[in-house]
């Protein structure tokens, strides 16, 4: 029984590529499927995937033509014959233990999202964790799933396993035209699933890169407006980031603060917030 089905998408990544599938191939957990989706690389991506294919069967090679990364995890998602699925990139790298110790808490109550702790690349410098998970604790209410994940602050799709009835039964896939819609997708999977749970003492290791955000300003922008409008909705508890920040002072003191973005608006008044404005419509 294939336990973990891991979806890796390629395009032109082969100067990282080898430390991925090591780190893949070299998993504790071996009742795992590695499909990995090549999108029309240019460099020496095909060759590695060839190579690494042939010496691990349970490599699985699907060539596309240029029709973007979203499209590709969706081929991923259709394809996936696991318990659970995960979706990673092909620049980054995980601990050994990675898939059994989040395969093994999730199971323990068939949990619907298994996440970890999450270290950001800077170049070959590791940085702070940008997520770190000192305990297991499981979330099952919006605002507790959205606190747990550290939600909308973090928006990783990778750090995270999804059991693979639950991604097909509400139909989860990624908006095909949107060229990145990772923000509303890890909306909806906190909205739609049962329950999360958070796996200590393992890591994803992420390399930042800043592509997505110069290829597509306008796309990010639009769902982080969504994600605002979805915490405001659904009443979720947590904090809201805002683009601006202005104080208004009088005799060198700060009397009143307002924390906005493109359609929202906090007025506070020696701290403590007096109303808040959507499109000049209090609510």
């Amino acid at each position: 029984m294939i336990k973990v089905s891991v979806i890796l998408t390629i395009h032109d990544d082969g100067q990282f590529l080898p430390e991925c599938l090591n780190s893949l191939c070299r998993q504790t957990l071996k009742d795992i499927e590695i499909i990995c989706i090549n999108d029309a690389s240019t460099d020496n991506s095909a060759e590695i995937l060839k190579y690494y294919a042939s010496r691990d069967r349970r490599i699985k090679v699907i060539n596309q033509h240029d029709i973007g990364p979203t499209a590709c995890r969706n081929w991923g998602l259709v394809a996936a014959q696991g318990k659970y699925v995960s979706i990673i990139e092909a620049a980054d790298w995980v601990d050994p233990a990675f898939y059994e110790k989040l395969y093994n808490v999730a199971v323990t109550e068939n949990d619907d999202v298994a996440c970890c702790s999450l270290m950001l690349i800077d170049g070959e410098q590791q940085t702070e964790p940008a997520l770190k998970y000192t305990r297991t604790q499981r979330a099952k209410t919006l605002t507790q799933k959205f606190k747990l994940l550290n939600m909308p602050q973090s928006n990783y799709i990778c750090n995270k396993i999804y059991r693979r009835d639950f991604i097909n039964k509400q139909e989860l896939y990624f908006d095909e035209n949107d060229g990145y819609s990772d923000i509303e997708w890890c909306s909806d999977v906190a909205k739609k699933c049962n329950s999360v749970v958070s796996v200590p003492g393992v890591y994803y290791y992420h390399r930042r890169q800043d592509s997505d955000s110069l290829l597509h300003p306008q796309e990010i922008k639009k769902s982080k407006e969504a994600q605002i409008d979805m915490i405001i909705k659904n009443k979720i508890k947590v904090k809201i980031p805002y683009a601006k920040k202005t104080k208004i002072r009088v005799l060198g003191l700060p009397i009143i603060k307002i924390l906005s973005n493109t359609n929202y608006k906090r007025y506070y008044l020696f701290g403590i917030k007096i109303i808040e404005v959507r499109s000049a419509r209090k609510f």
